[in-house]
């Protein structure tokens, strides 16, 4: 396994914004880049409505293509402003060629109404290397899961029900590989009856390879003087969740479906013990520690909630 990953080669206009030489691609329209995530992303997924009434404590949204993080801030910033104030947030990206701390700060001086999340991203932005991170944000209500690697392997290493999908990533036409068969499939292993999806694109390779797998699409206005884009839904999921996440593994690789636990209690206030009660407590579940005091059988209770 090689840990260390390719950087990206960028070039960067004169107001900040990098531009892909490995594509030939730009990461976001310069005038205009919040305006085309909302409309792209988050309108065609009906995301404020949905969160309006949202059945569950929590709901996830996979992403292929992190590049700058900047749809990742728009979700979280109309998350702030639409979504429930006792759910989670859970974003899935993936990114084969991850843009350094340095890189992120200059891309995002782009868009100073959202550097309060964008600091807060740059501040727990992780090593880049290959494989699995997760960023606990906005004390816990956004949950950030990056893979740094290929797309579909990334994706094929994660049980998740997913909600909503943003395709995004550069253009089918400059960037094939990752518009792949294994993509698709792992897309459709992660999504449920009534998932949704959006994308930039109206590429014939995006359309044939995302129907194949059951979601229903249809062409729609793309942004601004973009003629078309895609949108879709899972109409019907044949399998379970349990079917769809073990797919012929042993039971112990497949990750329970059961809803969070309310209350939780923790033997012991050492340091696993502390780390473990705070990131329990951060996600809004209530922590009781027991920890035997010094030369005695006795314990005291101490009862954690943020």
């Amino acid at each position: 396994m090689v840990y260390k990953l390719s950087s990206p080669e960028l070039t960067w206009q004169d107001n900040g914004a990098p531009n892909s030489r490995q594509f030939g691609d730009i990461y976001f329209d310069t005038q205009s880049g919040i305006e085309e995530t909302d409309y792209v992303f988050i309108q065609q997924n009906n995301l404020t409505e949905r969160w309006k009434n949202l059945p569950g404590s929590s709901f996830t949204i996979a992403e292929t293509g992190f590049g700058t993080g900047l749809n990742f801030l728009c979700a979280w910033d109309a998350w702030l402003k639409s979504g429930p104030l006792d759910a989670t947030l859970h974003f899935l990206s993936v990114e084969k060629y991850p843009l350094s701390v340095d890189m992120l700060k200059t891309a995002l001086k782009m868009w100073p109404e959202l550097s309060a999340l964008s600091d807060e991203l740059i501040a727990n932005y992780p090593v880049i290397c290959h494989g699995l991170h997760r960023i606990s944000l906005n004390q816990g209500k956004v949950q950030l899961t990056l893979w740094f690697g290929e797309a579909s392997e990334g994706f094929a290493t994660l049980n998740a029900h997913v909600d909503a999908w943003f395709l995004d990533g550069f253009a089918p036409s400059k960037n094939p590989e990752m518009w792949s068969e294994s993509l698709f499939k792992e897309i459709l292993r992660l999504s449920d009856t009534g998932t949704t999806l959006s994308t930039f694109t109206a590429a014939g390779i995006v359309r044939r390879g995302l129907q194949s797998t059951g979601f229903a699409i249809k062409k729609v206005k793309g942004f601004g003087q973009k003629r078309e884009m895609l949108k879709g839904i899972l109409e019907k999921q044949p399998d379970s969740f349990h079917q769809r996440m073990s797919e012929g593994l042993p039971w112990l690789s497949v990750r329970s479906n059961t809803p969070p636990p309310k209350k939780v209690l923790i033997i012991g206030a050492g340091l696993a013990g502390s780390h473990c009660a705070w990131q329990l407590a951060s996600r809004g579940i209530l922590v009781d520690v027991w920890e035997e005091k010094k030369r005695s059988l006795t314990g005291r209770l101490v009862t954690l909630k943020v």
